[in-house]
Order: structure tokens, then C-alpha cells, then sequence
């Protein structure tokens, strides 16, 4: 008698599965619709003319240059899809700026689930995926990000970059306890490397991703907390002082051949390290090994400089040349003390800042200027830090995204250090109706502490390394020639991972309020409607001044 076979029903898991991807697809594909729909069709101000340009003839930009960007963006220049060059090359931030959200949506489930559990119900999937699309959705419309994602700049794909490398630090948080998890970290060690062809804002997430391992492995206490922090600071400074700026100097120092030689012993160790079967020494010297790998895109910097194309910023074909390059020796030093008060006023020395070029002809030119700067008091200095660095500098672009953005002077609009008589913008709480993402990440910080806080000072760590640690470092003085506040959407990024953490809540209490079983899905569907108002308010509110035409208080 033939057995009647019982036909499998999937798992709650595997429809889970395929419901994240689904949402994860559709957030990127609504992320990117936008995007594309506002993308500048020609050249846009400033940088993007030149990047654009290099990128076609694969020139060299200004310091400390942008590699994989060059590279990526030939790419595209090459593709048939438009008659315009610029057009072609800008695609590349709607794209890498769509796949940014959709990370974050993935990076937001995540986190909700290490606190929530897996999802076992199905409106249990909603509150986490739903509160995953209403975060990412309200990044994804966000002044700066959506300013960044419509034209040739490296800021998209930095952030791309830096949502990437947090996605797979979780992911590996997932794994840990699996054979075979060390390929998340070997992973994330090529990011890194591939990022410092783009920008170096990758790397203020290793505190980000330090944290999240120590949370994993090992209980909080003091002392293995500092380690741990000595350890992200060491990996820091291996990769920025020890490859990216070390390199250069070593073949300085002992020739091109000596560099070769020290990547040939350090490819050597590893091998030897992975032969002994000597696991943690191995994985280290792998990620730095797969670091170098990343950075090399550098030498086609280098290589094109030899070869004199039409755009060859700083000529950096000596070794000389390329170290000046790679550190940037045009903009002068940055130094955290004393502030920069004033422009030619911001320390007690004589600085001066030179320019080395050589035109195509081959004649060498050279110019230079020096200021003398005279020093300020503590009290000034950290007046200005707060006044205009803190305040104006990052404060008042952090409520652009959150709250809303008007002309300084204008009715519901504070200045924030904003100057009516110069046309800039200041914070308007009425933009979006009522500031509610800018609420809704405040609460959903607090509630992250309160159910994780392990995970919730990591956040906190990518919110202030990619926010006001780039304020203290980079000292910026009074006053910049543009608005800064493309630098600092990583940290906006964060936020939202709050945006999406209090969206869950949200969700949470509205299913807990309604007692009754054959009501949940319906309170979910409602409170997913509700929250879905906000990001489409934001889409509505921004759409016009994003779309191709930039607004006119983005130019000077």
C-alpha cells in the first residue's frame, strides 16, 4: 500500500525570511525610484564637476583623492544610457544611496530582534519589519542624505560603506557562535580597505563595531572595556597612520622595492600564521592583509599621474609628491587646540600653507601664503566651539533632517546660529507638521537603553564618532565658504536606527492595548499607516527643493 506522502508546510522562519528580503527590496526600490526621480541631468555645483571629470578620463582629483570612486564612476561614464557624461556618473548616488536605506531597514530589524526575540507570530514580523521600513523611510528623506544621493559626490558612497560594515558586524553578532564566523570580519576588514578610496568616514565605525563584539564576548567591566577601546583605537591608527599614511612613508624611506618587500613579509606571516592554524593571529594579520588589498586602488593615482592626463591635481607621480598628497599638506594642519576662532586667527605660531602643482607644459609653479594667528582665551575658544561649531556647524543641521528646515527670520523657524542678512537656513519645527522623527528618535534612545544598553551605547558610539568627533577634529573656522552638513549623515543614519527602535514601541503598546486576538493585526496595520504618514510628509515637504535644481541657500 503506497503511503500518501504529507505534504511539507514551510516554517514560520522561512516566511519570515522571505518577508524581510521583500521589504528590504522594497525599500530600496522606493528609495531609489525617488532618487532617480530628482538625480541632477547634468553637472552640479561644486566637486561634482571635478569628480565627474576625472572619473571619464581617469585624472586625479584634489587631496587626498577618491580612487574606487574614479574607478567605479569610469564605469558608468562608459555605460550607453545617456548622451550626457555627468548623467551617466551621477546614477552612481541614487543607486549607492537606495542600498544605504536598505541597509539601515536590515541594520534596524537587527537590533529590534536582539531585544524583541525571533518573531514567532505574524504580527510580532510586522512590528519588527514595520518599525525597520517607517526608520529607513524617514532616513531615506531626509535633507542631507537625499541632497547627497542626487549627484557625483563620494558622500553617498561613503555612507553606503559605513551601513554595509555595521549590517555585517550585527550579522556576525548573529553568528558568532558558528564555525566559520571569522568570514564576517575578513569581510568587513575589505570594506574598510575598498572605503578609504572613497572617504575615510568609514573608519569612525570601528568604535561602532569594537563595541558590538565586546557586548558579544565578554561581560561589561572596566577594565576589558578599556581594552577593548585601546584595541578599536589601535586598529585606527594601524589603518589610517600605519597603511594609508605609513606606506608612502616607508617607501619614502626605503624605496619602492623596501615597501614591496614589507607587504611580501606581512603576506608571509599570515600565510604562516593560517598554516600553523594559530586562529587569532591568523584572522589579524587576514583583515590587515585584505585592508591593503582594499587601499591598493590608491596606485591608480599614481600610475595615471605618470602618465599626465589632462586633470593632474598636485602631480603626484614622486613619492614626495604622493606623500604631500595622501596627507593632504595643501589645506595646512588640523589641530583640536586652540579652536579656530577666526579665520587667520586661531593659534599664538605663524602657519603657512603651500601649493605645488606642474602644469602639462612641464613648467613647475608654486605659491604659498602665511598668516599669523593670535590666540584667544579658553573662555572665547569654547564660546566658539559651542556657539558656532556645535551649534551652527552640526546642532542646526542635525534638526534639518529631524524637524525641518526654513530661512532664518521666517515664522516657526529658530537660526541656530543662522544669519537672515547672509539668506542661510535655520530649523523649521513646522516643516513636517510637528517635529514628530525628531521625538520619536529621543524616545526611541531612551526605550533602546532601557530594553538593550549594551547595543544602545554602541549606536550611541557610530552617532557621536560620526557627528561631533568630526566637529572637534576637523576645527572648522568662520566661516565656510558652504554648508557642511553633507559630512555628517552617518550620524543622521544612526539616529534614525532610533527612529526605527521607538517605531517598534510604538507597535509594541498599540498591540498590547488591544486585548482582544482578532483585533492585533488590525492595530498593527493601523499604527504601520500612522507611522508611514511621517516619511511621506517628509517626502512631500522635501520633494520640491530636492528635485534637480538645488536650493538656493546651498550656494553661497
Amino acid at each position: 500500500m503506497t503511503r500518501l506522502k504529507t505534504p511539507v508546510r514551510k516554517t514560520n522562519l522561512m516566511t519570515a525570511g522571505k518577508m524581510n528580503r521583500y521589504l528590504a527590496g522594497g525599500v530600496f526600490a522606493v528609495s531609489f525610484l525617488v532618487y532617480f526621480s530628482t538625480m541632477a541631468e547634468t553637472v552640479s555645483y561644486w566637486d561634482c564637476g571635478e569628480f565627474i571629470a576625472t572619473s571619464y578620463i581617469l585624472g586625479v582629483p584634489h587631496p587626498p583623492g577618491s580612487p574606487l570612486f574614479l574607478i567605479i564612476g569610469r564605469i558608468f561614464s562608459m555605460i550607453p544610457i545617456s548622451s550626457d557624461i555627468a548623467y551617466r556618473v551621477n546614477i552612481i548616488s541614487p543607486l549607492v544611496s537606495a542600498l544605504s536605506v536598505m541597509f539601515l531597514y536590515l541594520i534596524i530589524v537587527q537590533l529590534v530582534t536582539l531585544f524583541r526575540g525571533k518573531s514567532e507570530k505574524s504580527e510580532d514580523r510586522w512590528i519588527v519589519y514595520g518599525a525597520g521600513a517607517v526608520g529607513a523611510l524617514i532616513f531615506a528623506f531626509t535633507d542631507s542624505h537625499w541632497f547627497n544621493a542626487v549627484e557625483a559626490e563620494v558622500y553617498a558612497m561613503s555612507t553606503l560603506t559605513t551601513a554595509v560594515v555595521a549590517w555585517l558586524i550585527l550579522h556576525w553578532a548573529e553568528r558568532a557562535d558558528e564555525p566559520g564566523n571569522e568570514r564576517y570580519v575578513l569581510m568587513i576588514s575589505y570594506v574598510l580597505g575598498l572605503a578609504t578610496g572613497i572617504h575615510l568616514l568609514n573608519l569612525l565605525a570601528l568604535p561602532f563595531m569594537g563595541m558590538i563584539i565586546y557586548f558579544k564576548k565578554l561581560k561589561f567591566a572596566w577594565r576589558t572595556f578599556i581594552i577593548m577601546a585601546a584595541i578599536s583605537g589601535g586598529v585606527f591608527i594601524g589603518i589610517y597612520l600605519g597603511i594609508i599614511k605609513g606606506f608612502p612613508q616607508i617607501a619614502a624611506m626605503i624605496g619602492l622595492s623596501g615597501l614591496g618587500l614589507v607587504m611580501l613579509l606581512v603576506f608571509g606571516a599570515t600565510f604562516y600564521a593560517i598554516a600553523k592554524k594559530k586562529r587569532i593571529t591568523s584572522l589579524a594579520l587576514s583583515s590587515a592583509v585584505l585592508v591593503i588589498v582594499g587601499y591598493s586602488t590608491y596606485g591608480i593615482l599614481f600610475i595615471r599621474s605618470g602618465q599626465d592626463p589632462a586633470i593632474d591635481e598636485n602631480d603626484p607621480e614622486t613619492v614626495e609628491r604622493a606623500i604631500k598628497y595622501l596627507e593632504r599638506e595643501q589645506y595646512g594642519a588640523i589641530f583640536t587646540f586652540p579652536r579656530r576662532y577666526k579665520k587667520e586667527e586661531v593659534g599664538s605660531y605663524p602657519h603657512k600653507v603651500s601649493v605645488v602643482g606642474r602644469p602639462r607644459n612641464g613648467n613647475s609653479f608654486s605659491s604659498s601664503q602665511n598668516y599669523q594667528y593670535k590666540f584667544h582665551d579658553l573662555g572665547t575658544q569654547f564660546s566658539f566651539l559651542w556657539d558656532y561649531q556645535i551649534v551652527r556647524m552640526y546642532v542646526r543641521y542635525f534638526l534639518w533632517q529631524f524637524a525641518g528646515r526654513g530661512p532664518a527670520g521666517d515664522k516657526w523657524v529658530s537660526d541656530f546660529g543662522a544669519l537672515e542678512k547672509r539668506g542661510e537656513d535655520g530649523v523649521d519645527w513646522s516643516q513636517f507638521g510637528f517635529p514628530v522623527p525628531f521625538l520619536l528618535g529621543i524616545y526611541g534612545m531612551a526605550y533602546h537603553f532601557r530594553r538593550d544598553p549594551q547595543r544602545a551605547w554602541s549606536v550611541l558610539a557610530l552617532f557621536f564618532m560620526t557627528g561631533l568627533a568630526i566637529i572637534f577634529y576637523l576645527n572648522q573656522d568662520k566661516f565656510q565658504p558652504r554648508e557642511r552638513d553633507y559630512s555628517y549623515v552617518g550620524s543622521f543614519l544612526a539616529y534614525s536606527i532610533w527612529i526605527g527602535i521607538a517605531a517598534s514601541a510604538f507597535l509594541d503598546k498599540m498591540v498590547s492595548f488591544i486585548k482582544r486576538k482578532n483585533m492585533a493585526h488590525g492595530a498593527v496595520a493601523a499604527g504601520l499607516a500612522l507611522l508611514l504618514l511621517v516619511p511621506g510628509v517628509m517626502l512631500s515637504s522635501n520633494y520640491h527643493s530636492h528635485t534637480y535644481c538645488r536650493p538656493a541657500s546651498r550656494t553661497p
